[in-house]
């Protein structure tokens, strides 16, 4: 028995080899309590007599640690997505934002805008769908009929391209805009020539390689799966470095309960995209255009963080009366990673390295950071701007460094988890011409060199 328990595990580490195949998922298991999926079947623009729209939020993107944008959208349970809420007429609908952070709510100031599929630029999506042995050949036949719905669904101008994988992978089709030649060249098939073990994390990487070849503005990988990643050869952690460096978006769908789902969650929210679960094969058809229709019809919200860590942000949505309101939230972490740069919104009086009181928030904040992180090294940075003698502002700029670190050691922090540097005017981030660019440039800054 530990013989044949050894083998199996060899053939599961290698992945690759001719003959290791996954056993078949059994029918679909009743889904969980509560579960009441919403897919978008039509698209049309809101009115104030829709009786009873919500809103969601689908995914996130971080630029910059500072800058977040929230992906949002009305729907009503008949999956109908609602356009035109961007106008001024109706953006008194989103009627509250608040962000969370450290025990502390507080309302944000975003920017709103809005892109539908009238004004949205060409997308070209990879779409990665799991051909392993547990899918079986309905599943897959189902799953490659979904795909054929999605190309017919399609707009002209979009492109898709075809990856199938199982523990190797294999590209049917590069991006392409032409219905007919997808159509011919996605295998209607089944499980014929896969049907091994489940290198999700590798097929992702050929959907983004697959994308190099489109010029499109907008790119996106869609990934279908019905299991854990048991043979891929690349790390998770390099598909979502190489993704975020592309700035491509990977959207993963989970199948049934045989999913990682934390594992397929991280790699949608740490690259931008859009994470799903679905528990029923009759749901391929619907779920696969609902999330190209997620893509490319949503309101943006661009919000300015100046904190650092664990946020929760809730969007209100207020409909005219009888409708109910509706809350949608989403968590991110905007946590700089090692050697980024984070802005600490500290104030000094002209000439001093005094504190002013107004600092408080950015010093609580960089606290609760480190105790957080017990192993976080940072160090301070302190800027000035070119105005004045150069020797003046190194000193001045590594006082007002030094005087962030004393703050923070006197509140307990080990003093050699925090070094302060001054550069004077030295790295200047804007004009130093203009008063504009010389505030930018008097600025603190602190960078992670151990998390």
């Amino acid at each position: 028995m530990r013989r044949a328990l050894f083998v199996l595990y060899l053939g599961a580490l290698i992945g690759g080899c001719a003959g290791v195949r996954e056993p078949i998922a059994g029918p679909d298991a009743p889904p969980p309590p509560g579960y009441a999926p919403v897919f978008v079947n039509k698209i049309q623009p809101y009115t104030p007599s829709v009786p009873a729209p919500f809103i969601t939020v689908t995914r996130t993107q971080i630029h910059q640690a500072r800058t977040v944008r929230v992906y949002a959208h009305v729907l009503d349970s008949s999956g109908v997505l609602y356009t035109g809420l961007a106008s001024k007429e109706w953006q008194k609908l989103i009627c509250e934002v608040t962000d969370e952070i450290n025990g502390r709510t507080k309302s944000v100031e975003y920017r709103l805008s809005e892109v539908t599929v009238a004004n949205a630029e060409p997308l070209a999506l990879a779409l990665v769908l799991d051909h392993s042995g547990s899918m079986g050949d309905a599943r897959a036949f189902a799953l490659q009929d979904a795909a054929l719905r999605l190309i017919a669904q399609k707009r002209p101008k979009d492109e898709i391209a075809l990856v199938k994988f199982d523990n190797h992978i294999e590209v049917e089709s590069l991006p392409s805009t032409s219905q007919a030649d997808l159509m011919q060249r996605l295998r209607r098939v089944g499980l014929r020539g896969f049907g091994g073990l489940t290198a999700i994390v590798d097929g992702a990487k050929a959907g983004l390689d697959a994308l190099a070849a489109s010029r499109a503005p907008n790119k996106a990988v869609l990934v279908f799966t019905d299991g854990y990643d048991n043979s891929s050869r690349m790390l998770k952690d390099s598909l979502v470095t190489q993704a975020q460096a592309l700035g491509i978006p990977i959207c993963t769908i989970g199948f049934g309960y045989s999913i990682d789902e934390d594992y397929l969650r991280s790699i949608a929210s740490a690259t931008g995209g859009i994470y799903q679960r679905i528990y029923r094969t009759d749901e391929f058809s619907a779920i696969l255009p609902s999330v190209y229709a997620l893509l490319e019809n949503y309101v943006a919200l661009d919000v300015q963080l100046k904190e650092y860590g664990v946020h929760r942000i809730r969007i209100k949505l207020c409909p005219p009366k009888p409708a109910p309101e509706s809350i949608a939230e989403i968590a991110l972490d905007n946590t700089p990673d090692v050697g980024s740069i984070g802005i600490l919104y500290v104030y000094f009086d002209t000439d001093k390295a005094d504190l002013k009181p107004e600092s408080k928030p950015a010093l609580d904040n960089i606290e609760v950071l480190l105790r957080a992180y017990p192993a976080m090294v940072i160090e301070v940075r302190g800027h000035t701007d070119s105005t004045g003698n150069a020797d003046y502002n190194l000193r001045l700029s590594e006082r007002r460094a030094n005087a962030v670190r004393t703050e923070l050691v006197r509140r307990g922090i080990q003093p050699d988890r925090i070094r302060g540097v001054g550069f004077g005017s030295s790295q200047p981030i804007a004009d130093n011409r203009t008063p504009e660019g010389r505030a930018l440039n008097r600025r603190t800054e602190f960078v992670i060199l151990r998390r």
